[in-house]
């Protein structure tokens, strides 16, 4: 989830490649933290059986949220300077330690409280994030969802690098998917559809972070995402796609914000991660009080991302290496049993 996901090496480079004096990752940074809150919204009201608060006519907060998240990670994607296998592969190592720290502790609560049944195939489904193509019904820590839909996304435009296509790629993207959409969307059961909305707008924002110039860049997402609007009155895929365009390139116009907002959106991706169990947990154990419920359940997700984060990205591999090198090289220096009496006699 920028990301989910722009860690703080693609922050840099998304900097270097804006010629504002502003830093567009200011704004970018506030977005996140604005999604993080409408995916909450979204998980909580459904909690507290208020689910019908969630939407507006056909526009669910919680998928806005989603669809912001993707439309961010498109944006900080495509002007990365990486190449593409070590971008794809930076991006994988950001996404997946958590992940499966997580999920590891998912399906062992899942297993020991009995709250869902699953198999073998299901936890080796979920582990490679595969697992809203396999078992989209019955996903343990159902949020994870979000997962599946990234990786495609992901291997989508690093395909588009890996020809040096990144605005003909996604375009004809764009048009597969909203074909395909017309042509299965009557046959999906209530709420797969929401997939290929989210889809095409992460390709429409990787076409206009390739398109446009840095310096022009906020100009291109407001004026693509007012167009886009337009289109409301025939889907609602278009205010989805609209609106995100639309709140992006306003985001890319924020100046300089507090460090503590910096701060928080470095953790939505882990937050993103276990809100839905502090969520479950605390609704349940707090019934009959839904505010407290959500207070407390956001409140102990938000401290839980610090450690979680800290854990998955401390360097344990280096720390066990460095630890073994020097292991080695005191032995190497301790002395041996002394020869001088040895010596002498002989």
């Amino acid at each position: 989830m920028r990301d989910a996901g722009c860690d703080a090496e693609e922050s840099v480079m998304f900097r270097a490649t804006a010629s504002e004096k502003t830093s567009p990752m200011s704004g970018l940074d506030v977005l996140r933290i604005g999604a993080v809150l409408l995916v909450t919204a979204q998980h909580a009201l459904s909690l507290t059986r208020h689910n019908d608060w969630s939407s507006f006519r056909s526009l669910n907060v919680g998928q806005v949220g989603v669809t912001i998240f993707l439309g961010i990670s498109a944006l900080l994607g495509n002007t990365s300077r990486r190449r593409p296998v070590e971008w794809l592969v930076q991006r994988l190592r950001r996404l997946f330690p958590a992940y499966w720290l997580v999920m590891i502790v998912c399906f062992l609560l899942a297993w020991a409280t009995s709250y869902k049944k699953f198999t073998p195939g299901q936890v080796v489904s979920q582990m490679l994030g595969t697992g809203f193509l396999t078992h989209p019904d019955s996903l343990v820590n159902v949020a994870t969802w979000f997962i599946t839909l990234l990786l495609v996304c992901y291997v989508c435009l690093f395909f588009a690098r890996v020809v040096n296509r990144p605005v003909l790629v996604p375009l004809l993207l764009i048009f597969a998917t909203i074909l395909y959409a017309g042509l299965t969307d009557r046959l999906w059961p209530h709420g797969r559809y929401w997939s290929w909305m989210h889809t095409t707008t992460f390709f429409a924002c990787s076409v206009l972070a390739t398109a446009c110039p840095a310096n022009r860049r906020m100009q291109g997402f407001l004026a693509a995402g007012i167009v886009v609007l337009l289109g409301a009155p025939f889907s609602i895929a278009f205010v989805y796609t609209g609106l995100t365009l639309v709140l992006v390139g306003a985001s890319l116009g924020i100046p300089e914000v507090p460090r503590v907002v910096h701060t928080v959106a470095s953790y939505s991706y882990e937050y993103y991660l276990i809100h839905g169990i502090f969520l479950i947990a605390t609704t349940r154990a707090l019934r009959g009080y839904p505010v407290l419920a959500v207070v407390c359940g956001v409140s102990l997700a938000a401290l839980a991302s610090v450690p979680l984060q800290k854990t998955v990205r401390y360097p344990w591999a280096e720390t066990i290496r460095d630890s073994w090198t020097l292991h080695r090289s005191s032995r190497h220096r301790a002395p041996g049993p002394s020869t001088v009496g040895s010596s002498s006699e002989s």
